[in-house]
């Protein structure tokens, strides 16, 4: 069981439906095969809704800790997952300062992505506080402050859960703009993803998977 933590409004969604009783069987196929033609053509906008960055069936594509300990947090593939067959287990080592879990260079960004989500799994401990979004090219351009997006996390329990951040709620998470809204994001960028880990002396381990962009 999923448990779902939404920023953005609930939305729905219609699908076609009629009565068809009173018509000819030739003139039933018709509408049945137009139904099902409309229904696929539904399903595939539906699924064409969220582009993957990764969901750890193929390996862990480069995903790697960072502390200020020496003993930095370590990742492994494993088969506690609610869809697929892999998900990612982090443990995290405890900091003085600082600790998390990034990919480097993870994705281009869709040109209609709306928002970033991810399926997590608190084991123990205290789970990750923040997410960042960072364009690779603004930062080679600026600096750390301007090129960085934080989504704060609020993570509570230890079931799955479905995680979904979208860019209208993403600030500045240092620098003179500190916690004021952050602007649109850049379409086609190249983005690093970045889970920051509480300062805490103590581990903590949590498992992640189907990290990916939403899109319209």
């Amino acid at each position: 069981m999923i448990r779902e933590t939404r920023i953005a409004d609930n939305f729905s969604r219609n699908f076609l439906g009629g009565r068809i009783m009173t018509m000819t069987s030739a003139r039933k196929l018709a509408v049945i095969a137009a139904m099902l033609i409309i229904s696929a053509g539904t399903i595939a906008t539906v699924r064409a809704q969220s582009v993957m960055i990764d969901d750890f069936e193929k390996g862990e594509r480069g995903w790697s800790g960072y502390s200020d300990r020496e003993d930095i947090p370590k990742t492994r593939l494993t088969d506690e997952t609610v869809s697929g067959d892999k998900a990612m287990e982090v443990t995290l080592n405890g900091c003085k300062s600082y600790q998390g879990l990034h990919l480097i260079n993870a994705s281009a960004l869709p040109k209609n992505a709306v928002a970033i989500s991810f399926l997590i799994k608190p084991i123990s401990g205290v789970p990750p506080i923040a997410i960042t979004l960072e364009n690779t090219e603004l930062k080679m351009k600026t600096d750390t402050h301007t090129a960085v997006a934080l989504g704060v996390l609020s993570l509570k329990g230890t079931d799955w859960q479905k995680v979904k951040i979208p860019f209208s709620s993403l600030i500045y998470g240092s620098g003179p703009n500190q916690d004021k809204p952050y602007p649109a994001l850049t379409p086609g960028a190249v983005y690093t993803v970045r889970f920051y880990g509480p300062v805490v002396d103590n581990p903590s381990v949590f498992l992640l998977h189907d990290v990916k962009w939403e899109t319209n």
